[in-house]
């Protein structure tokens, strides 16, 4: 589902006067996802969603976010600003706003364009980042599939260091390869354009079939909406 930015920000506001939270655990309701961004509706009064994204992001106390199940774009801001994030197998993360005429944003132009040209691909294509991925690039510190028992052990830390024990003793030792990385030497190639019309130019000249779908993906977002966000991508 999506959240609710102002009751956010006001429950941060009371768990920072309450000396007896040492933690905040934030995690989806309904199994299904973490969280898939804010209404639509409010698109154009982002100023308030960026004020709830600083506030995680510079927050005095651990906050942590399971990111199972789908984490898109406000969404994605909100688990990726935590201080520590969590993800699973089930994890499906994306910043999809050029499909819908916007650009990536919640945070977006810092945590995508430090990723460089891979960050540059995914803030263009909107495309999806699951599982094990998500460790890889940055977006989450920490990967397991015991959610439950993984929700049972924060709840009883009573200090930030007891918590970072924690993450890492559920984190399992056989972490899967980036599912994409025989892909980087083509995203590299493409994406380091200084223009979107030389981004798809380049994937045109291309003979791979990445290179045909990545084209084609493209060829269905807002012109517009990505050349914005070509330009936000740039730090």
């Amino acid at each position: 589902g999506t959240y609710n930015k102002e009751r956010i920000i006001a429950k941060l506001g009371e768990i920072e006067m309450d000396d007896s939270v040492e933690i905040v655990l934030i995690e989806g309701a309904g199994g299904k996802a973490f969280c898939a961004g804010g209404d639509i509706i409010h698109l154009g009064n982002t100023t308030r969603e960026n004020q709830m994204h600083h506030r995680v992001k510079t927050f005095p106390k651990p906050i942590i976010s399971l990111g199972d199940g789908i984490v898109m774009g406000g969404g994605m801001g909100l688990c990726c600003n935590s201080r520590y994030r969590v993800g699973t197998t089930r994890s499906m993360f994306a910043m999809p706003e050029t499909k819908i005429g916007f650009y990536p944003d919640a945070g977006a132009t810092y945590f995508l364009s430090r990723l460089g040209d891979v960050g540059m691909y995914l803030a263009l294509t909107g495309n999806r980042t699951r599982g094990a991925d998500a460790l890889h690039l940055g977006f989450v510190t920490h990967f397991t599939d015991r959610i439950p028992d993984l929700r049972e052990g924060i709840l009883a830390c009573g200090s930030e260091d007891e918590l970072v024990e924690c993450l890492e003793s559920f984190q399992p030792d056989d972490i899967p390869d980036l599912t994409f990385q025989s892909n980087l030497l083509e995203i590299s190639k493409s994406f380091s354009a200084p223009s979107v019309l030389e981004i798809r130019s380049r994937l045109q000249a291309s003979c791979t079939e990445f290179a045909a779908a990545t084209d084609k993906t493209l060829s269905a977002m807002s012109p517009i909406a990505l050349c914005i966000a070509h330009r936000t991508q740039h730090p």
